[in-house]
């Protein structure tokens, strides 16, 4: 396994530190150091990378900062770019980034929970590196996450409500980390 693993937690990059909190992820400059990390990984690793994010808002917010500073030509200039939209289907872009990937190499972005973040091997070539951005924790404040909170507090003594919701976050960023090895020879 440790030929086929590398795994690293990166804080900070280009001097700004990568805290996905929603207050920091609206900041220009911590949305150009994320850019600047994925053209740094890009550069570096051969065939596809899959960058998964929180949200879907969280990817409009990086598309929009990343094409009006000149990050989304700088990093096609290294590998394509692909996204994942919400609510349309992916069949056909997939089989193009697997081609693109294997061949000049290619860069999917996609969100935790997505269509692309569970049940989906990206095997061999199609994913080399896989980058985790945030943790995509359910809205706290949504009806139904307090109401399974507190079902959880009053009717389940197996799991409190709170570990209840951090479970949320950690399942969708373990199907995400899984999308690159695939057999015992792939590696990531």
């Amino acid at each position: 396994l440790d030929r086929q693993v590398l795994a690293r937690t990166v804080s900070s990059y280009a001097g700004q530190k990568l805290d996905s909190t929603y207050v920091n992820a609206q900041r220009p400059e911590y949305l150009t150091a994320v850019g600047e990390f994925l053209l740094n990984v890009a550069q570096h690793t051969p065939h596809g990378v899959l960058l998964f994010l929180p949200s879907y808002g969280m990817l409009s917010r990086i598309m929009a900062h990343w094409k009006q500073c000149g990050l989304w030509m700088r990093i096609q200039s290294v590998k394509a770019l692909f996204y994942e939209e919400s609510g349309k289907d992916i069949t056909s872009n997939l089989a193009l980034f697997k081609r693109t990937a294997a061949s000049k190499g290619a860069i999917y972005i996609a969100v935790h929970r997505g269509k692309l973040s569970e049940g989906i091997d990206f095997d061999d070539t199609s994913a080399r590196a896989v980058i985790l951005l945030g943790i995509p924790l359910l809205p706290y404040n949504d009806p139904l996450v307090q109401a399974k909170m507190t079902y959880q507090k009053t009717e389940r003594k197996a799991m409190t409500g709170h570990a209840w919701y951090r479970l949320q976050a950690s399942r969708p960023i373990n199907q995400s980390i899984g999308r690159c090895i695939k057999h015992k020879q792939d590696y990531g």
